[in-house]
């Protein structure tokens, strides 16, 4: 500043000209950048949505939306959890840190992961410490390096929580956006509706095989009146539906206390058994009858 020279009104026309252009030249960046990666967003959803056509495996459904969640986002682990109604443990069907896979290995259900499924909301960390990871009840590192930021998206169906996915960066703070968010609930709601209509078909079918299962026994002891044709015939239906290496069919005789066996097959041999005492496992179902 030297005293006696000023800025002109000619000078404030000319930058606030420049300034004009100057904004209208970002906005015009700033449109054409948002344009750019929504038309990417778009693109990763068809390709996530095509990948998941008509897919029913389970696990190939897990690698198709875990494969492409990696290839976008800044993230250097990528898990997806889903809930086990009966054990309450998490499983995780995939997940990958800097590259390598990492075997399932149940937890239980605790911390961020607990927090989103009963919430059924979004969770962004954008710093972790202690202090927050302890206030939602959370271990600093359960496998692998400390994470710094994360965001975990839950897997609805039907109002009910059924898993997490997340995306942990493990090299800086503030790695995901508001932007990041969106597009990982919308990804999670594909995986959602891939994984139900996947769970539905396998419930049908399962049914449609008991089905055909029951009305082909049905069929072929009516008016059967050999016993051994019948133990026979069931016996062999039961082998070729259930993932069991042994079938019997034992019968109590009341005349002398004991079971017999009219039908055992291990590992696709016939085997003779001797009759038993009524004891162990099959006298508690025969005295419960459950």
């Amino acid at each position: 500043y030297k005293p006696g020279l000023y800025y002109t009104e000619q000078d404030e026309e000319l930058l606030a000209f420049v300034g004009q252009h100057v904004g209208a030249a970002l906005s015009r960046a700033r449109a054409i950048e948002e344009t750019r990666r929504r038309n990417a967003e778009l693109a990763l959803i068809n390709s996530v949505q095509e990948a998941l056509a008509g897919e029913l495996d389970l696990q190939a459904i897990y690698e198709a939306v875990g494969d492409r969640i990696r290839a976008v986002f800044d993230a250097q682990v990528v898990d997806i959890a889903m809930l086990d109604e009966t054990s309450r443990l998490l499983h995780f069907p995939y997940t990958i840190e800097r590259g390598v896979r990492f075997p399932d290995e149940p937890i239980e259900l605790i911390g961020y992961r607990k927090h989103v499924m009963d919430t059924r909301e979004p969770l962004m960390i954008a710093e972790s410490t202690r202090e927050l990871a302890e206030r939602y009840g959370n271990p600093l590192v359960l496998a692998g390096e400390p994470v710094r930021s994360a965001l975990f998206v839950p897997l609805v169906v039907g109002g009910r929580a059924t898993g997490v996915v997340s995306l942990q960066n493990l090299d800086r703070n503030h790695a995901f956006t508001e932007s990041d968010q969106q597009l990982l609930e919308t990804l999670a709601a594909s995986l959602s509706v891939a994984l139900e209509n996947a769970r539905l078909v396998h419930e049908t079918r399962q049914r449609n095989t008991e089905l055909a299962l029951i009305n082909s026994v049905q069929a072929a002891i009516a008016g059967e009146l050999d016993p051994r044709a019948i133990y026979d015939h069931v016996g062999d239906r039961l082998q070729a539906v259930f993932d069991a290496q042994v079938v019997s069919i034992s019968i109590y005789d009341e005349a002398t206390g004991l079971l017999t066996f009219p039908y055992v097959i291990e590992r696709g041999e016939r085997l003779e058994q001797h009759p038993i005492p009524l004891i162990g496992f099959r006298r508690h179902v025969m005295e419960t009858r459950e």
